[in-house]
């Protein structure tokens, strides 16, 4: 059961050294609201997370996902 926990940390980690960064820029870029920025990067990723689908693509793809979907947690939290 312990390594099956630590596979997915290390899972949701890469996801968020991935994209946590791009997303967070662009709530900033789209809101300019740096500590409400933290909250829709976070609910954005843990999205993306609780949706395997997302998971399965490409980076690229997830990326896109990520950008697609975050003006409207923006809008709801910014």
């Amino acid at each position: 059961m312990r390594a099956a926990n630590t596979d997915e940390a290390d899972a949701l980690r890469a996801l968020a050294d991935a994209h946590s960064t791009a997303v967070w820029r662009y709530v900033v870029h789209l809101s300019g609201d740096h500590a409400g920025a933290d909250d829709v990067m976070q609910e954005t990723l843990l999205r993306a997370w609780r949706t395997p689908a997302i998971l399965a693509q490409a980076p690229e793809s997830t990326r896109s996902w990520m950008f697609t979907v975050t003006p409207t947690r923006c809008s709801r939290r910014c």
